[in-house]
C-alpha cells in the first residue's frame, strides 16, 4: 500500500506539546498565520492564567487496573484533601527516560511510559477541546498537525527540578540551625510556594515573596 504524501494543507492548524519535568504546556496557531500563536493558559482548578500546567498523575491506591484519577493541577488539589492517603500522587516521572540515570520503580505498578500515555491523553483531550472552542471551532481534531517536545534532561539538573533544588538548598542554608526547630512540612511547603506560584508568575521585573514560618 502507497503511503500518502503529505500535505499540509490538509493540516491547517499547529498544535505545539511540551511536555516537561514538572511543568507542561500548549500553544497552537494557524498554520498560514504565522504571526499569531494562542498559548492555552486557563488549566483545570489553576487559579492564575499561565501557560503550564504541572506534570502530575493520581492513582487510587486500590486499583488493579491504575486508572488514571486526575491530572495536573486537580491532582495536586487532591492530595490535599483528607482523601489523600488513598492516593499516589506521581510527578518528575519524565526523568525515567534519561537511560544514564539509575530510578527507581514508580510508586504505581506501571511503567514509565505508560504514566506519560495516561498523562498525555487526558492533556490532549483537554487541550482539543479548548483549540476547538476558539478560532479552530470551524475544524475537525483530523485537521490538526502536532510538535511534541519531550527533551530528555540528566537527572537533577533537568531546567525546573534544578532550580526547586537548589531553592530548598538556598532556603535551608539561609534558615541555619534554625530549621532543626522547623515542623517537617515547612520547607518542602516553601519550595512548592516557590514551583506553584512564584515561578510560574515571575517575569523578571517585579519582586516576589515567600512568606516565611514565625520565629518562635
Amino acid at each position: 500500500m502507497q503511503q500518502q504524501a503529505f500535505n499540509p494543507k490538509d493540516y491547517p492548524i499547529v498544535v505545539a506539546i511540551d511536555f516537561g519535568t514538572t511543568f507542561s504546556g500548549c500553544a497552537y496557531a494557524y498554520a498560514q498565520d504565522d504571526k499569531e500563536v494562542i498559548d492555552i493558559t486557563s488549566w483545570p482548578k489553576q487559579n492564575i492564567q499561565y501557560p503550564k500546567t504541572p506534570t502530575l498523575n493520581l492513582y487510587k491506591k486500590d486499583d488493579p487496573e491504575n486508572k488514571l484519577v486526575a491530572w495536573g493541577w486537580r491532582a495536586k488539589m487532591e492530595t490535599l484533601k483528607p482523601t489523600a492517603r488513598h492516593h499516589t500522587l506521581l510527578y518528575q516521572y519524565k526523568l525515567h527516560l534519561d537511560e544514564n540515570q539509575q530510578s527507581a520503580p514508580l510508586d504505581v505498578d506501571i511503567t514509565v511510559l505508560e504514566a506519560i500515555s495516561h498523562y498525555l491523553d487526558a492533556f490532549h483531550e483537554y487541550v482539543v477541546g479548548e483549540i476547538m472552542r476558539g478560532f479552530a471551532k470551524n475544524f475537525q481534531r483530523d485537521h490538526f498537525r502536532y510538535c511534541l517536545t519531550v527533551t530528555k534532561g540528566h537527572g537533577a539538573s533537568c531546567g525546573s527540578v534544578f532550580l526547586d533544588r537548589h531553592m530548598r538548598r538556598l532556603l535551608e542554608e539561609k534558615f541555619g540551625h534554625h530549621a532543626a526547630n522547623f515542623p517537617a512540612n515547612i520547607i518542602p511547603n516553601l519550595v512548592d510556594t516557590f514551583a506553584d506560584v512564584i515561578k510560574p508568575q515571575f517575569d523578571g521585573l517585579e519582586d516576589q515573596f515567600l512568606q516565611l514560618p514565625a520565629n518562635r
